[in-house]
């Protein structure tokens, strides 16, 4: 079976399809199709319908016979904490998660699909569980609009992944480039509205950003730096050892000469545009999947022959007497639903068609809605308002905002530092009401999130 990979971006969308020769996967389509402004912006997908009908018109212009397909989205919006779980049943875990991400979270959880998974490593046959986990979450919203982009494509959605971690996944394939990566490192990429950093560890994901990306060089430089510096102040054996740069060969010179004077941190390049698209493609274990829960055979495979037998018996005789004695009763109750429906057919038109009607109104309503903050809230300008009282030691993990409030989440190396930062943000001019809603510490440092308002809103 061949295996396809989508990448959708605000204005292209990506399809790669690799077919295994022996023990080998070779690329046998590799297809893009422009899209109109709109349809996706910033990570969302604003029209899921057209999205749709765009990919299934590309799949057919191509000859793409595949029905299967995973998929990442440019840009698209994550939280992503570490926490420090006691030693506990393992049982208790999964609820224990969830409990932490109610504090960690900025979002309530309900809105949210939540992954997990530990970055040390576990014991399967111990009944008790500590250390260090990972909790990833993404928009339940976006989740959703995206399984209706592949039902309307006549798709079947195999998974729903990270763009950081399908570019990790698109190095692996290249052994050029696999035998160059360090074991810790940070993933730049600048050739997208955003500029997105993110860490690896180990090969695991264990810290990931996005920032508004400017056409100043010195800001997103600065923030690759001030990145760098806090978290190597206080990771120790996960400290940064190689900073990669994916996009253009302009940027990769401007952060060659901003890191010339480091001898510690090497430096990579990579340019290919295809080369994500191609790691969403690949089956990794303990892959982060936002689409649906892996299902676990592992009751059945300790459940005894004997009860296996019994409930196939047991399964036939029901069947058995639901065909002798339901027979007679379905035909009835197939003729009261036959007459009741010609009498109602004219009302269930009329429904229906009221139906249409009030999707239409809602449709449109969120698509002005939607293009009424996009055009309202300019994200530069968001993070201008909080960037000159950022102290070096901060480093953010996630900024949600709107109109009124903005919403930040970070770690710094101790205390005083966020104290001090919570000062500057209460003197600044443009900002007002500013609440500190969560303070934590742990071996990664102090996690920390900020509430505000915009002044003059």
């Amino acid at each position: 079976m061949n295996r396809t990979g989508v990448q959708i971006g605000e204005k292209l969308i990506r399809v790669i399809v690799e077919r295994k020769q022996r023990n080998q996967w070779e690329l046998i389509n590799n297809v893009t199709e422009p899209l109109p402004e709109g349809i996706v912006k910033g990570g969302q997908i604003l029209e899921p319908e057209k999205l749709g009908l765009i990919i299934k018109e590309l799949f057919i212009k191509n000859q793409l016979q595949e029905t299967h397909a995973s998929v990442f989205i440019e840009e698209a919006p994550f939280f992503i904490r570490r926490i420090e779980l006691p030693k506990i049943n393992k049982k208790e875990v999964a609820s224990a998660i969830q409990y932490r991400a109610q504090t960690e979270l900025p979002v309530n959880p309900n809105e949210l699909v939540i992954r997990s998974y530990p970055l040390n490593e576990q014991d399967r046959k111990t009944k008790e569980l500590e250390g260090q986990y990972l909790i990833v979450a993404m928009d339940k919203g976006l989740v959703n609009k995206t399984a209706e982009v592949f039902h309307n494509a006549g798709l079947t959605l195999s998974s729903l992944s990270l763009e950081p971690i399908a570019i990790y996944q698109g190095i692996l394939l290249h052994e050029e480039l696999k035998n160059q990566l360090k074991d810790n490192f940070l993933l730049v990429r600048t050739d997208t509205s955003r500029l997105m950093l993110a860490i690896f560890s180990n090969g695991r994901l264990v810290h990931s950003r996005y920032l508004p990306f400017s056409t100043d060089k010195m800001n997103w430089e600065q923030e690759i730096s001030r990145t760098l510096k806090s978290w190597n102040s206080v990771e120790g054996e996960s400290r940064v050892q190689q900073v990669i740069v994916f996009g253009e060969q302009e940027h990769f010179a401007n952060v060659e000469q901003e890191m010339a004077q480091s001898t510690e941190i090497s430096l990579l390049h990579i340019a290919d545009p295809s080369l994500p698209c191609e790691g969403i493609t690949m089956k990794k274990q303990n892959e982060i999947n936002f689409y649906a829960d892996r299902i676990t055979f592992n009751i059945l495979r300790k459940t005894p022959i004997h009860v296996y037998v019994l409930a196939i018996v047991t399964g036939f005789m029901f069947l058995s007497l639901l065909f002798q004695y339901g027979s007679q009763a379905y035909v009835r109750a197939q003729i009261g639903w036959l007459q009741g429906n010609i009498s109602d057919q004219a009302e269930i038109q009329r429904l229906l068609q009221k139906q249409k009607q009030l999707e239409s109104i809602r449709a449109t309503v969120l698509r002005t809605t939607t293009e009424i903050r996009a055009q309202n809230v300019d994200p530069i300008k968001t993070y201008q308002l909080i960037a000159p009282a950022t102290p070096g030691s901060i480093v953010y993990s996630q900024i949600v905002f709107d109109n009124q409030t903005i919403k930040i989440s970070g770690r710094t190396g101790d205390t005083q530092s966020l104290i001090n930062y919570y000062l500057q943000l209460q003197k600044s001019p443009n900002l007002m009401n500013v609440i500190m809603n969560n303070v934590s510490s742990g071996t990664g440092g102090v996690q920390f999130s900020l509430v505000m308002n915009r002044k003059g809103t």
